[in-house]
């Protein structure tokens, strides 16, 4: 399963070393039958595959055409942003608030109190709600 989720990530050829190399760290600093161990192992897979993106950026090809690209910012003010949070659902509007807060699903859970995965679905219906809201006004792609 890790394995898996990591090739989606990076792709097949850099998965089993990124795995290796998360496992390697995490056993080296705690015993494999700790009840943490597997999760600690995901926290470190999830580092190891940002580390591999950043450290590839320049040489990883992009699916986009920079031509094609749009300034998000051109075409929103901040105010006009702002108004549309603040016309969300109140749930809704309280965990897309969290992402602007810089906080994690987990944290923003507790910040809630709610579950990580109930704030996770709730900031990104917030989010696809507000993708709605601009597409209209933007028009279709």
């Amino acid at each position: 399963m890790m394995l898996s989720f990591i090739s989606k990530q990076v792709g097949w050829e850099h998965a089993e070393d990124i795995l290796q190399t998360a496992w390697a760290a995490v056993l080296g600093s705690i015993d494999p039958d700790h009840p943490t161990a597997v999760a600690m192992v995901w926290q470190s897979v999830r580092f190891r595959i940002v580390d591999h993106i950043r450290s590839h950026r320049d040489s990883m090809p992009l699916d986009i055409d920079p031509g094609e690209m749009i300034d998000i910012g051109d075409m929103i003010d901040g105010r006009e942003m702002m108004a549309a949070v603040g016309d969300l659902r109140p749930h809704l509007r309280d965990a897309t608030h969290t992402i602007a807060d810089g906080l994690s699903h987990r944290d923003a859970g507790k910040v809630l109190g709610i579950s990580h995965t109930a704030a996770s679905n709730r900031r990104t219906a917030g989010l696809d709600a507000l993708r709605a809201r601009f597409r209209v006004q933007m028009g279709p792609e």
